[in-house]
């Protein structure tokens, strides 16, 4: 059985006064867990943090950045396996490529897996999202026959009625995949 947590995706800066408030160091949870699922939420920074901008609006690069950070913390022992946000709070242009960008950067960044998060409950533009990420590893892998726009989509929206009222979690991998450091696309 695999333990997985969620943190605050600030703590990842190890700011002393972040831990503090916060109660989470992970540098004395790492070799208690699995899996740790930081809470990445661009719109959640502020202004200028670690050098961007405006990380509400640089989605890819906060991520990534916090999957990496993440990563030179933890080591390979522990899977990583960020929330993102799907929902549009402090986004100028939100929408299917502002969560598409949260998902390559943690992908690029080493993630394995990404849960969404909508606090409205509201998954149309995440499933779109999904859709085009799922097509684009689809290709990369060479199994883009496997996959038909039409069934993608009619699965997208049959799952959109159906989990219309639950967190989405997406891109989760089984035990094997967890530990298979073969694997170098997402699960499909």
């Amino acid at each position: 059985m695999l333990l997985s947590l969620d943190m605050f995706g600030i703590v990842i800066w190890e700011h002393s006064g972040d831990v503090l408030v916060i109660g989470q160091d992970i540098r004395k949870i790492r070799s208690h867990v699995d899996v740790i699922s930081p809470m990445l939420y661009p719109s959640h920074f502020s202004e200028n943090f670690s050098g961007i901008g405006d990380p509400a609006n640089e989605p890819y690069l906060l991520v990534n950045m916090g999957v990496k950070m993440l990563r030179e913390i933890v080591g390979q022992d522990v899977v990583i396996r960020p929330w993102l946000q799907a929902f549009p709070l402090k986004v100028d242009n939100f929408g299917p490529d502002y969560i598409q960008a949260q998902i390559q950067g943690a992908v690029d960044g080493g993630a394995r897996g990404w849960l969404l998060w909508s606090p409205g409950n509201y998954y149309r533009d995440s499933y779109y999202a999904m859709d085009h990420f799922m097509f684009a590893a689809a290709r990369q892998t060479g199994r883009d026959e496997d996959i038909s726009d039409s069934a993608v989509t009619e699965k997208a929206s049959v799952s959109a009625e159906v989990d219309k009222d639950a967190t989405l979690a997406v891109g989760q991998c089984d035990e094997k995949q967890l530990t298979d450091d073969s694997a170098a696309a997402p699960a499909l």
